[in-house]
């Protein structure tokens, strides 16, 4: 059974979904109001710094936390994201190398990302 939503053809069955775009290749549902997502997170391994790549259709609040790997929070940042590409830099110096957590936190979604330190 297919429903058409913008565009989209979405197709659901068994729990398997499958999108297929329109004709020119172009996904609607990426342009919808109200995205954000990361585009790049780099260096990684990085030492010691690392930036964060985002973009967005307005401009939002959004949270970084970053955890060492015992799940300790070791800085957090509230920062206001620009409409547009934003970049956003971390430095971790003063930490010691090892495997790191940053935790983003967006008023519609969060992610989780795995990020090593090497000094």
């Amino acid at each position: 059974m297919a429903k058409t939503q913008g565009g989209v053809e979405k197709f659901s069955e068994n729990y398997i979904t499958l999108v297929l775009t329109s004709p020119t290749g172009i996904n609607e549902e990426l342009l919808s109001p109200n995205t954000f997502f990361i585009s790049n997170i780099y260096p990684n391994p990085f030492n010691p710094f690392f930036t964060v790549k985002t973009s967005s259709d307005k401009t939002e609040s959004v949270r970084f936390e970053i955890f060492d790997v015992s799940g300790r929070k070791i800085s957090a940042l509230d920062k206001t994201v620009p409409e547009g590409i934003s970049f956003t830099s971390f430095d971790l110096s003063q930490n010691p190398s090892g495997i790191y957590f940053l935790y983003i936190i967006h008023p519609t979604q969060s992610s989780f990302h795995k990020l090593v330190l090497l000094k």
